[in-house]
């Protein structure tokens, strides 16, 4: 399993350091609470303004999480792992204290300059989502797909149930193409109530 980043930055020659870009709020939110992201999710946290908006924004080392660390990083599962539920945590605390847009896992920049030029560039469309996200609770809903039947097992070849039965080879072909076709019709089904869902949760 891997992932990619939304940026992979070259470090500067001398830089310790490149800042990690959790969330986009508006910049009058307070600031992050307690300060300090979990473990393996960077330094302090602290808000980047720019104009009317803000970086929920920590700074981590450079060589974890320039190009190659952070691909190595994001492609070993434990990391993974533990830096999607660090990334996860410091989201879920900037939305208990104000409407924020989550960035993608491993959102790193250069520095906070550089930040606060995305911010700047990204205006418009930021701030359209956030007034988009006013008054919203995000909801995790799952749906599940039933298993299919177990095809019945064709007569063993010999015994009285197999006679006048296709050959072998015909009765597992069939059988694949029946379990294919009712995977399909139980996805199909679990898509239609998915598509379903957003008319469903409106009315909440």
């Amino acid at each position: 399993m891997s992932a990619t980043p939304t940026h992979t930055p070259t470090p500067a020659s001398g830089a310790d350091t490149v800042s990690y870009l959790y969330a986009v709020c508006r910049a009058d939110a307070p600031e992050p609470a307690g300060g300090q992201p979990p473990a393996g999710a960077g330094g302090r946290l602290r808000l980047v303004r720019e104009g009317g908006l803000a970086g929920v924004v920590a700074s981590v080392p450079a060589d974890e999480f320039g190009t190659r660390g952070l691909e190595a990083r994001l492609n070993d599962l434990d990391q993974l792992e533990a830096l999607a539920r660090a990334h996860n945590a410091v989201v879920d605390a900037a939305h208990a204290r104000a409407t924020v847009l989550p960035m993608r896992l491993a959102t790193v920049y250069l520095d906070d300059a550089r930040v606060a030029e995305v911010l700047r560039a990204g205006a418009e469309d930021f701030g359209q989502l956030l007034d988009w996200l006013d008054g919203h609770e995000e909801l995790g809903v799952k749906v599940y797909a039933v298993a299919p039947a177990k095809p019945q097992e064709a007569p063993a070849a010999g015994t009285p149930e197999a006679e006048g039965a296709t050959s072998p080879g015909r009765a597992y072909l069939r059988r694949r193409q029946a379990q294919r076709s009712s995977h399909r019709d139980a996805y199909r089904a679990a898509g239609e109530v998915a598509a379903r869902l957003p008319e469903a949760v409106s009315a909440l």
